[in-house]
C-alpha cells in the first residue's frame, strides 16, 4: 500500500495569491518530472489579444504569437488562440508553446505533431508550461524525447492558465477543446501540411485532458489526423478522485478542481460556499494564487474535513446523495465514459494500482465502458509503491512500452 503519515493540521499561509517570479517546489523527482515539469517563473501579465476572443468557429486561430528563448535544439514561440469553454459556443483563449524541431525527419509521411497536455502545473498565470519555458524550465515530458526524434511538438496551458480567467481545473470538455484547439493553432502556425499526423500525450489533469480529447476529437475537431492518444493516470471521475486524494500529499489540489468548476459554472458558488467553513473559503482563494509546489508545501495530508461546514470531508460532501442539484449535474458532466462518450482513435491507457491520488478503480471502469462501446484501448497497469511519488510511476514504468506502441500506431519503427 501506498505510504501515508498522519493528517497533519490545516493551516493558513502568509503570502500567497500574490505574483511572484518564482519556480515551483516538487515533493519528488518522479512528481518533478510529470507533475511540475514547467510550473514557473514570471509575472502576471498577458499577451495583447487575450481579452479579444474570436467567434467559436474560429478556435485554433492564433491571435497572438512570441518568440521564446530556449537552451534546447528547437525554435519556440508562446502562442495565444482561440478556443472554446465546455459550452462549445462560447469562446475563450487559451495560450501554450509551439516547439519545431531541429532535427531532420526521416519517416515515412509529413512529419508528426506531438499535443502534450502537462500534469498539474497550479491555478496562477505564472505556472503555465508556456510561462515557464520563457525562463528556461524544461518542456514537460516526452517533449525532448520527441523533438530529438524530428516531431514537432505543442503543449496547451489550458483555460485560465497563462491568460485571464480562473483555470477550469479538470473540466473534462473544456480541457478537451483546448486539447484540440492547441493542435489546429499548431498546425496553422506551424504552416503544417493538413494531413499532419497528430499524437496526444497527457498524464495526471493531462491524461483526463488526453483522455476527453480523445473522446470528443470525433466530433469537435474532425479534420485532425489523430492516430494516437496516450493517456495516463486518467482522474477519469471527479467525485471518485476528491474522496481518494484525500490525506494524500497532493491532497490541496482539491481546492483546484472546487475552484475549478465554480469557475467554469457560476450557478455553482452558492452551494459550494454553504457546504464550506471559513477556514474553507480561504482554502479556495489562496489556492487560486499557488503553484502545484506552493499548494504542496502549504496544505499536505489534509482531509479536508476542517474545510467544511458539517465537519465531512469535501469529497465526501461531493458524494453524498443529498448534494445540491445543480452541483450533482454538473459533476456527474466531468465523468470521462459517460453519456457514450468514447475515442475513435486507440488510446493507450497506464494507471498505477497504488496510486494515492487517483483511484485505479476508475481508470478500469472507463477502460471497461469504451471497450464495450467498441473502442481500440491498450491497458498497462503497474503495481508498485514508491510513498508520495507512486502517482509518477505508471509513466516511468510503461514508458518504453508506451513509446513503442505509439510509433506502431504511427507507422513508425520502434
Amino acid at each position: 500500500m501506498s505510504t501515508r503519515t498522519g493528517t497533519s493540521a490545516p493551516r493558513r499561509p502568509a503570502g500567497y495569491g500574490r505574483c511572484a517570479r518564482r519556480k515551483a517546489r516538487a515533493t519528488a523527482a518522479v512528481l518533478a518530472c510529470l507533475l511540475v515539469a514547467g510550473a514557473g517563473i514570471g509575472g502576471c501579465g498577458g499577451d495583447p489579444g487575450e481579452n479579444n476572443p474570436q467567434p467559436r468557429a474560429e478556435a485554433g486561430n492564433v491571435i497572438t504569437a512570441a518568440e521564446l528563448p530556449v537552451r534546447f535544439d528547437a525554435h519556440a514561440q508562446r502562442v495565444v488562440f482561440t478556443s472554446s469553454k465546455a459550452n462549445p459556443d462560447i469562446a475563450s483563449t487559451v495560450s501554450g508553446a509551439l516547439l519545431s524541431s531541429s532535427a531532420a525527419w526521416n519517416g515515412p509521411g509529413p512529419r508528426p505533431l506531438a499535443v502534450i497536455a502537462p500534469g498539474t502545473l497550479g491555478m496562477a498565470d505564472h505556472c503555465a508550461s508556456s510561462v515557464a519555458i520563457r525562463y528556461e524550465a524544461p518542456p514537460t515530458p516526452p517533449a525532448p524525447e520527441l523533438l530529438d526524434r524530428g516531431w514537432n511538438v505543442a503543449i496547451v496551458d489550458y483555460e485560465g492558465l497563462g491568460t485571464p480567467g480562473i483555470p477550469a481545473y479538470l473540466n473534462r470538455a473544456s480541457s478537451a477543446h483546448n486539447t484540440l484547439d492547441m493542435a489546429r493553432a499548431a498546425i496553422s502556425r506551424l504552416r503544417l501540411a493538413d494531413d499532419t499526423p497528430v499524437a496526444i500525450f497527457g498524464y495526471s489533469q493531462g491524461g483526463g485532458a488526453a483522455a476527453a480529447a480523445a473522446e470528443l476529437a470525433h466530433s469537435y475537431a474532425p479534420e485532425l489526423r489523430i492516430k494516437a492518444v496516450y493517456a495516463g493516470a486518467i482522474p477519469a471521475d471527479l467525485v471518485a478522485t476528491a474522496q481518494h486524494i484525500s490525506g494524500s500529499a497532493l491532497s490541496g489540489l482539491v481546492g483546484y478542481a472546487v475552484n475549478g468548476l465554480i469557475a467554469e459554472y457560476p450557478e455553482t458558488k452558492q452551494p459550494v460556499e454553504a457546504m464550506l467553513s471559513p477556514l474553507g473559503l480561504d482554502f479556495l482563494s489562496l489556492t487560486r494564487g499557488e503553484c502545484i509546489g506552493d499548494t504542496v508545501r502549504n496544505w499536505p495530508r489534509n482531509d479536508t474535513k476542517a474545510f467544511t461546514a458539517n465537519g465531512r470531508s469535501i469529497g465526501e460532501n461531493l458524494a453524498s446523495p443529498g448534494l445540491d442539484p445543480v452541483l450533482q449535474r454538473r459533476l456527474a458532466e466531468q465523468k470521462l465514459g459517460s453519456e457514450g462518450r468514447s475515442p475513435t482513435m486507440p488510446v493507450f491507457v497506464t494507471h498505477n494500482v497504488r496510486d494515492d491520488v487517483l483511484p485505479v478503480e476508475s481508470a478500469r471502469e472507463l477502460v471497461r465502458t469504451w471497450r464495450q462501446a467498441g473502442a481500440d484501448i491498450t491497458y498497462s497497469e503497474v503495481d508498485s509503491d514508491l510513498g508520495d511519488a507512486s502517482h509518477g510511476l505508471a509513466y516511468a514504468l510503461t514508458h518504453d512500452e508506451a513509446m513503442a506502441w505509439m510509433n506502431r500506431q504511427m507507422g513508425y519503427s520502434s
